[in-house]
């Protein structure tokens, strides 16, 4: 299992645009995906411009995949232009994990 954070910075204002481009390039991908397991989509409540999304993935091989398809090139020039900086990207190991079995 694999746990993925991303904090995503955008310029001001933009953060609900981005928000409808996660919906429609992201959002489907993550409800079709076996390897999915949790996906979690969240507006920072310290700064107005923040993003950040949590992931459970069940194969690390899901997260490859996904950083080299088509479609999420599709989404990252999307919202490049409306981001401050490149995205942060953060992986863990889960060691425990609440109602989940390991």
């Amino acid at each position: 299992m694999l746990a993925l954070f991303v904090k995503l910075r955008t310029k001001p204002g933009k953060r609900d645009e981005v928000k409808r481009l996660w919906e429609e390039h992201v959002k489907p991908h993550s409800e079709s995906e076996g390897a999915v397991d949790v996906s979690c989509y969240c507006y920072a409540t310290e700064d107005e411009d923040a993003i950040w999304l949590f992931e459970l993935l069940s194969s690390p091989f899901a997260l490859k995949e996904t950083m080299q398809s088509e479609w999420f090139a599709t989404y990252q020039n999307a919202i490049r232009p409306l981001l401050m900086a490149s995205p942060e990207i953060t992986t863990a190991t889960p060691v425990w994990i609440k109602h989940l079995q390991g």
